[in-house]
């Protein structure tokens, strides 16, 4: 809980979406897996703040230290289906 907590206001900082945690509850993945959802106004916002996020040293140092506790780690992009209105 201590890097949501120092995440959190960071991201809160730079004006990042709320984050949305889920928990697998059955399936075909480990139910320890955590799942986080951001919804992004657009993949340019996504983009500027992430840099900005990146270059600042302490986002940096709670990354390597997020890195030591972490087993796998992905990021997906999705689009609501149907993408374009008919």
């Amino acid at each position: 809980m201590k890097f949501n907590k120092k995440f959190n206001e960071i991201e809160d900082k730079f004006g990042f979406p709320p984050k949305k945690r889920f928990r697998y509850l059955s399936g075909s993945v480990d139910t320890n897996t955590i799942f986080i959802e951001r919804e992004w106004e657009s993949l340019a916002k996504l983009k500027k703040l992430m840099t900005k996020a990146f270059l600042d040293p302490e986002y940096q140092k709670l990354g390597d230290e997020l890195e030591s506790i972490i087993e796998t780690q992905y990021q997906e992009m999705l689009v609501p289906h149907p993408p374009f209105p008919t």
